[in-house]
C-alpha cells in the first residue's frame, strides 16, 4: 500500500483542455443522426466508447493522459438489386 495515498478528482470537461468533451459531444450527434435516420434499424444499438489511458512518469509525479472517443452506428438499410424500367 503506497503510504502518501491521494484521491483524484476527474472531471470528463476539464481532461486534455476539453478535449475529450468535445468529442464525445461530436460522436454522440452522429449516434443520435444515426437514430432518428428512418433508414436505420430503430432497435438496434449504437455505442459511444471513451478509452482513457494513463501513463505516469518514473518519479509518478505526473501523468500523461491520452484520450480516444468512438462510435458504432448502425448501417442503411439497402435494398439489394436492381430495378429494370
Amino acid at each position: 500500500m503506497t503510504k502518501n495515498k491521494r484521491l483524484i478528482n476527474f472531471d470528463l470537461s476539464t481532461m486534455t483542455n476539453g478535449g475529450v468533451q468535445e468529442k464525445f459531444v461530436q460522436e454522440l450527434k452522429k449516434v443520435t443522426e444515426n437514430i432518428l435516420d428512418p433508414n436505420t434499424d430503430a432497435t438496434k444499438k449504437r455505442t459511444v466508447t471513451i478509452t482513457l489511458t494513463y501513463q505516469p512518469n518514473e518519479n509518478r509525479d505526473a501523468v500523461s493522459v491520452y484520450s480516444e472517443v468512438k462510435f458504432k452506428l448502425v448501417p442503411h438499410n439497402y435494398i439489394a438489386g436492381w430495378t429494370k424500367h
